[in-house]
């Protein structure tokens, strides 16, 4: 697992299962499929809201 912030959000390893995704949007895929806000995100991994945005419509993409 690994942790992302103060708040002791857990990611768990098969998150990271898709090796077409980065360990970045693997964090920010796993945590917008949980239902956390772009905000929220952000403010977790210390990311402009509008990159954790566009990292996340990039993973989307990837996954297909």
């Amino acid at each position: 697992r690994l942790r992302i912030s103060k708040d002791s959000e857990l990611v768990p390893l098969s998150a990271f299962n898709d090796r077409r995704l980065s360990a970045f949007e693997s964090v920010v895929r796993y945590l917008r499929l949980r239902g956390i806000s772009n905000a929220e995100v952000s403010r977790m991994i210390n990311k402009d809201p509008r990159n954790v945005h566009t990292v996340y419509t990039r993973a989307v993409k990837k996954a297909k």
